[in-house]
């Protein structure tokens, strides 16, 4: 091994000297604090106190009178039982789309293209329509733990309405609980939001619990699917069935309005009016969502069912020749039968309607037409 050297007094004196650091040092005023991008920073309200404040305005999916029932890039649900018209409502909202020259989305868990193809034909969709501005995606494989929702191409043509159909069986595809707010809240997060965050008007089509005591207003599952809604919720109540050659019509109400444009429009804040539905031989369908029965009181104290009173006199006016009974009367106009019986009884103390006895059948005949706007009877 070989043995070490002794310093030299040169090297000796070199190491022995203290060694001098000069730092800056850079006043905590004058540094530039880094902070990474996030939502947790305290937003710009000039913007909204800029006196533009409108709000979100409910212009999709209309009803007859022109009243607006989706917002454009806010999220809902159409919630029912098997067969209650939910689908159907949410097509009608696709229909309602294209053919005014817009583009629609259908994500679908349940159902196939033959399906919908068909019954976007039998509502009177164009063929035209449905290649260049549908867009039909049936969802079977669930995104991964770390993949992100990539619908790029779909929602670069800036649809107005997108439509999920089977939440249900969208939650089970990703294994995900209805039961969970953890879920449900991620499944919000990583689908439906980020469709809603370019723009169109979200549609999530569910079920109902099946216990009438215990719905109340929600789908079945979490809570969370409610609060997760920033847009509307409405229930969707089949009153009558149809069938190919069967009309019928189903009831809708709003559970939940957050913005509160679409509550406003409705004289109890509750029911939007009714899901009719005329089926002709020939498979067409023709769908319309009008506006809930307007009762007033009448002279006797008693229900004014204006609307129906209308629908009864036009009927007659219809079919001036004939001898109509009440059955008849009820199995042609669309209401309760119980609104119908009454609104006959009005037209015929007002002088609407004569009234004949054929033995114990009473049959109605039309003398003069009766309408909503010119009713100045209390």
């Amino acid at each position: 091994m070989r043995p070490l050297r002794s310093l030299t007094e040169e090297e000796a004196a070199i190491w022995s000297a203290p060694i001098k650091l000069q730092a800056t040092v850079t006043p905590l005023s004058a540094c530039k604090t880094i902070r990474r991008e996030t939502s947790w920073r305290a937003r710009d309200l000039s913007a909204v106190l800029d006196g533009n404040r409108t709000g979100p305005i409910a212009n999709l999916l209309l009803r007859s009178d022109g009243t607006g029932l989706l917002y454009p890039g806010r999220t809902h649900a159409f919630v029912g039982e098997p067969e209650s018209g939910k689908s159907w409502l949410a097509l009608l909202a696709i229909v309602q789309a294209i053919e005014s020259g817009g583009v629609a989305i259908l994500i679908d868990f349940e159902d196939d293209e033959h399906s919908i193809v068909a019954r976007l034909v039998a509502l009177g969709a164009s063929s035209t329509s449905i290649i260049e501005r549908f867009r039909y995606l049936r969802a079977n494989d669930p995104l991964e733990a770390d993949e992100e929702l990539d619908l790029t191409e779909e929602l670069s043509l800036k649809p107005a309405v997108v439509i999920l159909d089977g939440v249900t069986e969208a939650l089970t595809l990703h294994g995900w609980s209805g039961d969970s707010g953890a879920d449900v809240a991620d499944f919000h997060r990583r689908i439906v939001r980020r469709i809603a965050d370019a723009g169109p008007a979200v549609v999530l089509v569910d079920h109902v619990v099946k216990s009438g005591d215990a719905r109340g207003r929600w789908a079945t599952g979490s809570q969370h699917k409610l609060a997760g809604l920033d847009g509307a919720q409405y229930v969707i109540e089949r009153r009558k069935p149809w069938a190919q050659g069967h009309s019928g019509w189903a009831r809708i109400t709003v559970a939940k309005d957050r913005p509160g444009a679409v509550r406003a429009n409705l004289p109890d804040l509750h029911t939007v009016g009714d899901l009719v539905v005329t089926c002709g031989p020939d498979a067409r369908v023709d769908l319309e969502i009008r506006p809930a029965n307007v009762t007033r009181s009448a002279a006797d104290g008693g229900s004014r069912p204006t609307l129906i009173m209308e629908r009864c006199s036009a009927y007659l006016a219809a079919n001036p020749s004939g001898q109509h009974s009440g059955n008849a009367i009820r199995a042609a106009v669309h209401g309760d039968d119980k609104a119908i019986d009454r609104a006959l009884i009005l037209l015929g103390r007002e002088g609407f309607l004569d009234l004949t006895m054929v033995g114990r059948a009473r049959y109605h005949h039309h003398v003069k037409t009766y309408s909503v706007e010119n009713d100045q009877i209390e």
